[in-house]
């Protein structure tokens, strides 16, 4: 992800020339001709050893429908594990960060699909409007639409809310509570939020270090800290503490100790930064702390 000191530069440029929203630095979709998985060549966070290689029969692109301005808007999906099996396996549903493509994000989708085994675990995964294959332009209200679609699709399958996880990372965790505080999931399955914004004004306020109102720079309207108060299932939280971008004082502290549920992890990664705490923490231990998500 790229950095957020992108807000200062275009906080400046706005007060110079008084046109600009921040919105357009937050969002960086890139459009692409096709998705390559395995076979990307881009920039990743990081690398996975080919012991954590999908079958091409695990992998499945499935195509959504959103919605923006009341129109209906084609979104792509991403499904990895066993079609047949939908109905009695675990889920983890994905909401990536502000860049990029699926192609980008492959790796992480690759490792989840490896949370414990001899348990049964799927990953659900989509672009936003505007990202990688699907049709439209990222906001907010996309943001949680698209991930909805992606919801829908899965129960559309058989697939229970308590055996959904939902997975936000960086920006994903705006459609990721949002979800999991609906009513179609509240207090039920999982989530899980790793490297998490606070909310608008935090963004705002640690990207421009002046106190303004978000309102007056971003139309993102959003607060994770108040919607936590209504999360109520399993929480894991993960977040680096050299982290440059949602920072662990500002943005993940205040997200984590304003959940009020029953049961909670905390991981604190002392040399993880905001890309690369999978990683760091090796991708074994990684993969043991996501599955205690749904142990009691």
């Amino acid at each position: 992800m790229r950095q957020y000191q992108y807000l200062t530069l275009a906080l400046i440029l706005m007060l110079t020339a008084g046109c600009l929203r921040l919105d357009d630095y937050l969002f960086e979709p890139q459009a692409i001709d096709a998705y390559y998985l395995d076979d990307y060549t881009g920039e990743v966070d990081f690398k996975l050893p080919a012991t954590y290689h999908i079958a091409d029969s695990l992998i499945h692109w499935v195509p959504l429908i959103s919605s923006a301005n009341g129109q209906a808007v084609n979104i792509q999906g991403l499904y990895v594990g066993e079609l047949t099996r939908l109905d009695m396996d675990t889920i983890i549903l994905y909401c990536h960060g502000n860049r990029d493509h699926l192609d980008f994000y492959w790796p992480r989708i690759q490792l989840l699909a490896h949370t414990r085994p001899g348990h049964r675990y799927g990953v659900m995964a989509l672009d936003y409007q505007g990202y990688g294959l699907s049709e439209g332009t990222p906001s907010q209200e996309g943001l949680i639409r698209d991930a909805t679609a992606a919801l829908d699709w899965l129960m559309m399958q058989g697939v229970t809310p308590d055996r959904i996880i939902v997975y936000g990372f960086s920006m994903g965790s705006i459609p990721a509570v949002a979800l999991a505080g609906s009513s179609a999931l509240s207090g039920r399955g999982g989530l899980i939020l790793e490297a998490p914004m606070a909310s608008s004004e935090t963004l705002v306020q640690d990207g421009s270090t002046l106190s303004l109102p978000a309102s007056y720079l971003l139309d993102l309207d959003f607060d994770n800290i108040a919607s936590m108060a209504s999360i109520s299932q399993p929480f894991l939280w993960i977040h680096g503490e050299k982290d440059e971008t949602t920072a662990i004082r500002t943005h993940g502290e205040p997200v984590y100790q304003a959940y009020k549920g029953v049961r909670s992890t905390a991981l604190r990664v002392p040399e993880g930064r905001h890309h690369n705490l999978p990683e760091v923490l090796g991708f074994e231990h990684y993969l043991q702390v996501v599955a205690t998500v749904l142990t009691p």
